[in-house]
């Protein structure tokens, strides 16, 4: 893992033809191509039907989500790839989870129940049996006095880095109280969405999720009148215990079906292994925004119809070209925005010996940063694919920015699925490689109905991605320029 802020700029002296020479491919295989301009439109036509009001926010389980499998399907065999998962096209995921009840806690001799409170548990949370310690939390320097009892949180803007380090640090569980309403209304959509795991999946340690509740305006006044406090006070009383409260939830419980896309394009050399383009093709589907907006379709077109694009685009031309010594596995996954549902799926129940796939491409997000933005890695440092990913960028005359901040996204795509299992991984884009356009589009766009084709979606960026993509996936396809060392595994650095 990243542990430290390093900046490299690297640049190519090695031409294309000398870079794939001894795969016996040439320069011109790589370059009879469509120009930028033409793969932006190329890439446009696909994120517009993906991230279209007909396909209604792809999300895992609906007619749009089906329909989004059909597309990808069609558009892999009509480039000549075969099923690849045990002769079919879709690897069935099924998925279980359940609508955030509302919740009901009782603190000293007063019970407080309220329709703006919402209890965010996939597992029998053991506050839901027995009460607790409450513990005022405002400060990351309190985060020991959490350990073993419940830490309510006024703040919700520091809710995000205040959460995570409570958790792991053994807190059983956190109130969030969301006392201004215009705050409220961002967070009530997420707070009332299903949350779902893997049908019949006991949860990996790691994995466990603590109860969360998300607590609204209404809620949060009760709470803090039973507590004989308010907001005010309990910053003044980071890390003090402030009361003791008992939990109770009525959740209601869901089943779904959904499926990952899998093509594969056979290699010349058997026994050579496979490698895996990646990205997940499922969203937040079509109420995900307050019922008093008029547009509640998240369309995801960055996230991730953009990446989704780019997989197909590059599959296209990885067909055309001359074959490749290995198996080629494209996977569009579901259920990603659900946790890394489908991808975790898929690296329980490979269609193959795991251990067989060398290398991982994942995209994600891509449509967000122009044309000219440094490559950034996600996984840089942690997998043997350095190297391949220093030529290919060297080869199209791309630049490699990676800062520590990449580091923190190693966990939260797709890709981690595979490398937590032993498969090397990585996400090469410029798009994550800018920390202001990034923030520009989490704080404007992201898992909004506004992330939809609009005539700001930046296509340069992605377009000269693609280029890099083919290039990288004929280096991994070849043994004799990329091997994975045998036994390899991803060092979590315990």
């Amino acid at each position: 893992m990243i542990t430290k802020t390093f900046r490299r700029a690297l640049t190519g002296a090695l031409s294309l033809s000398v870079l794939l020479g001894t795969t016996a491919l040439s320069a011109q295989d790589y370059t009879i191509a469509p120009d930028r301009a033409a793969t932006e439109t190329i890439l446009l036509d696909h994120i517009k039907v993906l991230a279209s009001d007909e396909y209604g926010g792809r999300l895992p389980g609906t007619e749009g989500g089906q329909k989004t499998q059909a597309y990808m399907i069609e558009k892999l065999e009509s480039y000549g790839y075969q099923p690849g998962y045990k002769g079919e096209w879709r690897q069935k995921v099924m998925l279980e989870g359940q609508v955030p009840g509302a919740l009901v806690l009782t603190i000293g001799d007063t019970e407080i129940a309220g329709d703006d409170a919402f209890a965010l548990s996939l597992s029998d949370s053991p506050l839901m049996a027995s009460g607790a310690e409450l513990v005022a939390l405002g400060s990351p320097e309190d985060i020991a006095a959490t350990q073993g009892k419940v830490a309510v949180i006024t703040n919700p803007m520091a809710a995000q880095s205040l959460l995570g380090p409570a958790m792991e640090g053994g807190a059983l569980g956190a109130l969030v109280l969301v006392e201004q309403e215009p705050i409220w209304n961002q967070f009530r959509a997420f707070a009332s969405r299903p949350q779902w795991n893997l049908a019949g999946d006991d949860m990996e340690e790691e994995d466990e999720q603590p109860l969360v509740a998300l607590v609204g305006p209404t809620t949060s006044a009760a709470i803090l009148a039973a507590l004989g406090t308010d907001s005010a006070a309990l910053g003044e009383r980071s890390g003090e215990v402030i009361g003791t409260s008992t939990f109770a939830s009525d959740a209601e419980s869901l089943t779904a079906e959904s499926a990952n896309v899998v093509g594969m394009l056979p290699g010349t050399k058997p026994g050579s292994g496979a490698i895996i383009m990646m990205g997940h093709w499922d969203h937040l589907g079509s109420d995900c925004a307050p019922e008093t907006e008029e547009d509640r379709i998240c369309n995801g077109a960055a996230d991730n119809a953009s990446g989704i694009a780019a997989i197909l685009e590059t599959s296209r031309r990885l067909a055309t070209g001359p074959r490749l010594e290995r198996d080629i596995y494209i996977m569009g996954t579901t259920a990603e925005e659900m946790g890394l549902l489908g991808a975790r799926y898929f690296a329980d129940n490979p269609p193959i010996p795991l251990e067989d796939f060398q290398a991982a491409l994942n995209i994600d997000m891509i449509s967000i940063a122009p044309a000219g933005t440094p490559l950034t890695v996600i996984g840089w440092g942690d997998t043997p694919m350095d190297a391949p990913i220093k030529l290919a960028a060297a080869a199209l005359n791309r630049t490699i920015d990676v800062g520590e901040e990449s580091a923190k996204y190693v966990r939260r795509q797709d890709g981690w699925a595979l490398m937590n299992k032993g498969v090397p991984a990585v996400l090469v884009s410029g798009a994550f490689a800018d920390d202001d356009i990034l923030n520009e589009f989490m704080g404007t766009r992201y898992h909004k109905p506004s992330d939809q084709v609009h005539d700001e979606l930046v296509l340069s960026g992605m377009a000269e991605d693609v280029p890099l993509y083919v290039v990288l996936m004929a280096m991994l396809a070849n043994p004799d320029r990329y091997e994975k060392p045998q036994g390899w595994e991803f060092d979590r650095g315990e």
